[in-house]
């Protein structure tokens, strides 16, 4: 049976007809009483029959909408599948303060609420401590409502609804971003419900495929079957799938018996590309305004990639669509793509394409597109290239200028998307009299969006860049620096974790002095802060007596470390030397390798057989006693405190150390110190601790003398 709803005009000509064969009312000319009741009733009656229309068609999977689709589909266990969060990463500011502060998770930040565009709140997804000298950190935030229309552009999260005591302000550097999966339309959701009734039954290919999609970060998923009998192949584009997943749970429980099915991540096509958008010139838009629209248009490329599912073509007529939409843009004046295919090795294949003659991109059923690095620009943008080397010779002031001139008239007479060749630097380094040391060359971009790499002695600067000269850093000399940093870590972790923490915060340690410019001092403050950033570390030790520098291979400069820094000098360069980073104390071991003890003997000294029996005496007596047991943490070790200690160990003997010699290893970082003479020390840092092994008796050796002279043959 069918529903047939009745319009407004069959409605109204059957009541005339009525009227008009009763006889008794014959008026219905335009603005007639009988003509305007008619009318009324019959609209009020085709309207509830549009309602009862609309009701029946609410009642099938194929023609409900919206809440009554969701209640249709309920009968079969389906839910309509809701959209992921918005994710982004805020950053909490402080002034230096005595205390922590504390900021638990759940923390909520929000944009300003404005006429017309209502706040969007966001929560931290962790808890995170500033620590005293920390002034500021960055937090994980997620959206608190569902849905893409939560994502926020850069410097939108400017307000805390409430505040922490001691946060003074919070900003999102960066726009928030949406990747995991959209709100499920209606179609989705009458496909999946029938796919439910033929999944009811398991081992085909909608079972599988309604069985994943369903699962929480889940956005499509393919089964392909494999040239193997009996093997299946099934790509999943979503999070946290592999051989011990929930995903990998359900596709067993819903496989046919003697079936392998392989589960698979997509394969991710990556797409980088650069847009030189045309704003509207009556805009005159201000800085902000001009980076707010390249924003926009960013986020609408970026929604449209991610909106593919897998085996989509990528269309560049729908990105130039999505370009248009935005307000305040006129035109898409030129763009580059570079998609690249990596496998599940990692291995990557460029994918062809053409933006001139290509008019889609075609993706097989494995593979999703996925924007990796996606830039707007509105106008030329500058690429400011760093310049950092070593002279062998010829650095000084004068030259130093001279070379900063010739530098910068050749990057102002390269055209807009013209590489930087490294041949033509070098050239000027050598114009200037500096003598450049063989690979100490290194030339650094500082793109305005993504990375740029050199490749084949060049630069490849973007059409849309214009190549800057950025800072040029010489130096001649390198201030070696030697010193510890104590990490608190949680006592939770486990040994290789703390080994893992320790090489991360190396790893950010180079990075700091690699990115101080030449004569720039090394802050220990500033030190602990890079190690804070490291995550777990909970605090950070940092002590000046720890610290030694020498310019190259020279000897320790002590003039160079100071309270709370250590000085280095124009056309310096600081760099780590031996470095140790430790959460507990390590042990520096010790060894004694070489001790010649001078023993006197009342009247002539023995010889032959007597004089063999006392140089045993003393070298047993000294060989494998413990020396200095008690050394403290950070205690130096002093080489006349060893000698004292050897001469005391044979109680009753006049003998005298004459020479020694002795080498400390730390087992942190391989530290080798040697003592050779009178007035030095060996350097303990404060995580450590010396430990002195027993001597060898094969590093003794004994002259024994006498009191008198030994009588003439």
């Amino acid at each position: 049976m069918t529903f047939e709803p009745k319009k407004f005009d069959d409605v109204f000509t059957a009541m005339r007809q009525r009227a008009e064969a009763g006889g008794v009312i014959s008026d219905f000319e335009v603005g007639s009483v009988a003509r305007t009741l008619t009318e009324s009733f019959s609209y009020e009656i085709a309207l509830l029959y549009e309602q009862m229309r609309l009701v029946y068609l609410s009642a099938f999977v194929d023609t409900a909408e919206g809440q009554q689709l969701d209640m249709v589909v309920s009968i079969l266990g389906v839910t309509r599948g809701e959209p992921d969060f918005a994710e982004g990463v805020v950053t909490l500011q402080r002034d230096a303060g005595n205390e922590a502060v504390d900021i638990p998770s759940g923390t909520q930040v929000a944009t300003a609420d404005k006429p017309g565009a209502p706040k969007k709140v966001y929560q931290t997804v962790e808890p995170q401590t500033l620590l005293k000298d920390q002034t500021s950190m960055d937090v994980r935030v997620q959206a608190l409502n569902r849905g893409e229309g939560e994502v926020v552009p850069a410097g939108a999260i400017a307000v805390m609804p409430r505040p922490v005591p001691g946060i003074k302000s919070v900003v999102n550097a960066n726009a928030t971003i949406f990747k995991g999966k959209r709100r499920e339309t209606d179609d989705e959701l009458r496909s999946r419900a029938k796919n439910a009734l033929i999944a009811s039954g398991k081992a085909s290919v909608t079972a599988i495929e309604s069985a994943l999609v369903s699962l929480p970060g889940v956005r499509d998923v393919r089964v392909i079957e494999a040239p193997e009998p009996g093997v299946i192949d099934v790509f999943v584009d979503g999070t946290g799938f592999g051989e011990q997943s929930e995903p990998r749970r359900v596709l067993d429980s819903v496989r046919a018996a003697g079936i392998f099915a392989r589960l698979k991540a997509a394969t991710p096509l990556e797409i980088d590309g650069v847009f030189r958008i045309e704003i509207n010139p009556a805009l005159k838009p201000s800085p902000q305004e001009r980076a707010a629209i390249e924003n926009d248009v960013q986020l609408q490329i970026v929604s449209y990639i991610e909106s593919l599912k897998m085996g989509d073509p990528l269309l560049p007529s729908q990105i130039t669509k999505s370009i248009l939409s935005v307000k305040g843009v006129n035109d898409l004046v030129s763009f580059t793509l570079s998609i690249n295919r990596r496998d599940e090795h990692g291995t990557v294949t460029p994918v062809p394409f053409n933006p001139d003659t290509d008019r889609r991109v075609v993706s097989q059923p494995s593979e999703r597109f996925q924007p990796t690095m996606i830039c707007v620009a509105s106008e030329d943008k500058p690429l400011p290239i760093d310049i950092a080397f070593q002279a062998g010779a010829g650095l000084t002031a004068a030259t130093y200028q001279n070379l900063a001139g010739l530098l910068k008239g050749y990057f102002d007479g390269l055209a807009t998307g013209a590489p930087v060749a490294i041949t033509e630097v070098t050239q000027r380094i050598a114009n200037s009299g500096i003598t450049l040391v063989p690979d100490s060359l290194v030339v650094t971009p500082e793109p305005w969006c993504g990375s740029v790499s050199v490749a084949g002695g060049a630069i490849p600067v973007r059409f849309v860049e214009k190549a800057a000269l950025g800072d040029v850093l010489a130096y001649n000399s390198t201030l070696k620096i030697t010193g510890a940093i104590r990490l608190t870590l949680p006592s939770s972790l486990t040994d290789a974790a703390s080994q893992s923490v320790q090489s991360a915060v190396r790893q950010k340690l180079e990075a700091y002095l690699a990115g101080l410019k030449p004569g720039a001092n090394v802050l220990f403050k500033e030190m602990a802060g890079v190690a804070r950033t490291v995550d777990p570390v909970q605090d950070v030790g940092v002590a000046d007596s720890d610290f030694r520098a020498r310019l190259d291979d020279g000897p320790p400069l002590p003039d160079r470390v100071e309270a709370e820094k250590i000085n280095v000098k124009a056309f310096e360069k600081a760099a780590l030397e031996n470095f140790c980073i430790a959460s507990g104390t390590q042990v520096i071991d010790v060894t004694i390798t070489k001790v010649d003890v001078r023993v006197t003997v009342p009247g002539p000294a023995p010889a032959g057989s007597a004089l063999t029996q006392k140089q045993n005496e003393i070298k047993n007596g000294i060989a494998g006693k413990a020396l200095l047991e008690k050394m403290g943490t950070g205690e130096n070790l002093r080489y006349e405190a060893v000698q004292k200690a050897i001469e005391a160990l044979i109680p009753g003997t006049s003998y005298a150390v004459t020479a020694l010699e002795m080498t400390g290893v730390s087992r942190c970082d391989g530290r080798t110190q040697t003592l050779a003479s009178a007035g030095t020390l060996l350097h303990v840092r404060t995580v450590e601790i010396a430990s002195l092994k027993p001597i060898g008796i094969s590093a003794v050796t004994v002259t024994v003398i006498g009191t008198t002279p030994t009588p003439a043959p």
